[in-house]
């Protein structure tokens, strides 16, 4: 009969001839080619996650400096006289309304980061380990094959019960390719499903946000002409 480290043995060997090999991924290859695709977009969404949350906090921190420095010339404006003061007391009111609307587009992002998390961290990440878990099948059952093979030429173990092992690996390799695919669907599905409504509320609060901002821009103005 042979032994676990004759299987372990024969699985380290096929894996490192195929890492000196071009010997192709034993799954199909629409299911590769959507692998490779999400590979990808995994790299594309840690970059979309990365810089969305740059903004967020860049908006944060303009926010943070806007109320303060509202705040400021609004004080300042309180020393001084008439003419100046009002002057003051506006443009410290402005920054305290470009301030609050801040917040719109800042909600906005909040969805938007949460969206692109969970589609990075929970469905990607899940799927990717699910492709390492059929990776994991496909070398054990390969190895199995390699050691049945070896049994067959020379000897030293029991053939029959290396074929039911490499049965059991082939059942393995077979359901987790069949659950890769499945969850491959899936996630595109939720691709479209996560981000489509996030992508629009943040779109629609970033129009406001910059709406709203020139609005009070040019009731500014008009209130220096007046």
């Amino acid at each position: 009969m042979f032994t676990l480290f004759q299987q372990s043995v024969f699985v380290a060997k096929h894996k490192l001839m195929e890492t000196f090999s071009n010997e192709p991924v034993q799954v199909d290859p629409e299911l590769q080619q959507e692998i490779d695709k999400l590979n990808s977009t995994a790299e594309d969404f840690t970059q979309l996650y990365r810089y969305s949350c740059k903004l967020y906090d860049d908006f944060k921190t303009l926010r943070t400096t806007q109320k303060a420095l509202g705040n400021h010339f609004y004080e300042a404006g309180v020393k001084e006289d008439q003419r100046i003061r009002q002057m003051l007391q506006n443009v410290g009111t402005l920054h305290r309304s470009l301030e609050k609307e801040s917040y719109t587009i800042t909600s906005a992002m909040e969805g938007l980061i949460a969206g692109i998390k969970t589609f990075r961290t929970a469905a990607v990440e899940d799927t990717l380990l699910n492709l390492e878990k059929f990776n994991k099948a496909r070398l054990e059952y390969n190895g199995a094959l390699a050691l049945i093979k070896n049994l067959e030429q020379f000897g030293g173990g029991d053939v029959e019960e290396a074929k039911r092992v490499a049965e059991v690996y082939k059942s393995d390799m077979e359901r987790f390719s069949n659950d890769l695919e499945i969850k491959v669907e899936i996630l595109n599905q939720k691709r479209v499903q996560i981000l489509e409504a996030q992508m629009n509320l943040y779109v629609e609060g970033l129009k406001q946000y910059y709406i709203q901002s020139a609005k009070l821009m040019e009731e500014f103005s008009m209130d220096k002409k007046q």
